[in-house]
Order: structure tokens, then sequence, then C-alpha cells
């Protein structure tokens, strides 16, 4: 049973890791928004969930398996993943990287890793 269970955590953070780069890469279309609906912030929010989400199912996959990590290393590999995100999108048409994006990205990683702290 807790064979399953570590698997079940490994593939959502595997698949959560991809939607991520997915949303990150992708063209954003204009009019996916009703009515140019503008909330300020909502971006930031975005990824700071999406990082937060992709951390807790990490840790939960490394705690499943016993493998032992120190907080720093995770959010450092987890960021570095946000960092690529953002390097992926100075090269795509319709996108831009931004480091205000990868800052939200490490607050997600950091909220989910003392939530899991605590």
């Amino acid at each position: 049973m807790q064979q399953q269970s570590s698997i079940k955590y490994t593939v959502a953070a595997f698949i959560w890791a991809i939607v991520v780069l997915l949303l990150l890469v992708l063209p954003v279309k204009s009019d996916v928004v009703p009515g140019g609906l503008s909330i300020p912030g909502l971006d930031k929010m975005v990824h700071l969930v999406l990082f937060a989400i992709l951390t807790l199912f990490v840790a939960k996959a490394l705690e499943e398996k016993r493998i032992q990590y120190k907080v720093w290393q995770l959010f450092v590999f987890i960021s570095f993943y946000g960092a690529v995100t953002e390097l992926i999108q100075l090269y795509l048409e319709g996108r831009h990287g931004d480091v205000y994006d990868f800052m939200a990205d490490a607050v997600g990683v950091l909220l989910a890793l003392l939530i899991l702290k605590r």
C-alpha cells in the first residue's frame, strides 16, 4: 500500500510539472478572459499556486519514498525549474520571461515548504 501511495505522488509531481511547463510556455490568447477583465497580480498568484502545488507533490513523493532531503535543496531545485521556465519564455513568440514571475514561483515554493515543516 505504501509503495502504491509513493507511486501516486511521484506520478502526480511529474504530471503537475508538465502541466506547469505547458501553462507557462503555450501562447496566451488575449480573449481568454471575457470582456478583457484584468485583475492586478493575478498572474503572480497563479505562478505562486502552481509552484506551491508542485512543491507539495515533490515533497510528499520524497517523503513517501523515505528519501531524505534538506529544505534548502528542495527550494533550490524547484526554484531552478521556475527559472528555467522563465528563460524558455524569453525565446517563445507571444511569451516573455519575467523576473517577477520567477520571484512568485520561488515564493510559492517557500510557502509550501513552510506549510510542510509546521
